[in-house]
């Protein structure tokens, strides 16, 4: 975790993350996504979802899908190709790494 300081702009924490596929609490997602008011979190969540361009829904998807919901200040930046090609046919390919911004404005 770093903290970007500019002259005459609030300070952006930015959050290098990888969760444990077996891991991941709404808790852990808020105390990260809240270490400070800009935060971007952005990494391997190992959650997949068709919010966020992946084929499927995964349980880890489902779950951060249903908390980003509840936070307006929270927006999901993902790539619109797969990031993770599986080893396992039957999950193939997914989009897993991508950034969360809480109070980071993009177009």
């Amino acid at each position: 975790m770093i903290e970007l300081k500019l002259e005459n702009t609030p300070p952006i924490t930015f959050v290098s993350t990888y969760l444990k596929s077996q891991y991941t609490t709404a808790a852990c997602l808020k105390k990260l996504i809240e270490a400070n008011k800009n935060t971007i979190l952005a990494g391997d969540f190992n959650a997949s979802h068709t919010s966020w361009n992946s084929p499927r829904n995964s349980w880890r998807g489902i779950l951060l899908n249903k908390f980003l919901k509840t936070r307006k200040d929270v927006k999901i930046l993902a790539p619109h190709t797969h990031t993770h090609i599986s080893t396992q046919a039957r999950y193939g390919k997914s989009v897993i790494d991508f950034a969360l911004l809480r109070n980071i404005p993009y177009n």
